[in-house]
């Protein structure tokens, strides 16, 4: 269309909004209520900091820009 790359990275873009778009529809018993869709009591799920989580983290990202990406220049 009017993308000088290419057609496929349109179609792309188009398809990561589209799911994006349908993950609020999975969302939304959660999110609204109304008598048809009444609320669920249960507490929303959370996940707790854990510092191994928070180190592997930095590990997979220090490996994937350093070996895999190399996308980011510190010069």
């Amino acid at each position: 269309m009017f993308n000088p790359v290419s057609l496929i990275l349109v179609g792309l873009s188009a398809a990561a909004g589209s799911f994006g778009g349908a993950s609020g529809m999975a969302w939304m018993t959660q999110c609204l209520g109304s008598k048809l869709i009444p609320k669920i009591a249960t507490p929303p799920f959370t996940l707790p900091r854990h510092r191994g989580w928070i180190v592997a983290a930095i590990i997979t990202t220090a490996i994937f820009v350093g070996v895999l990406g190399r996308g980011v220049r510190f010069s």
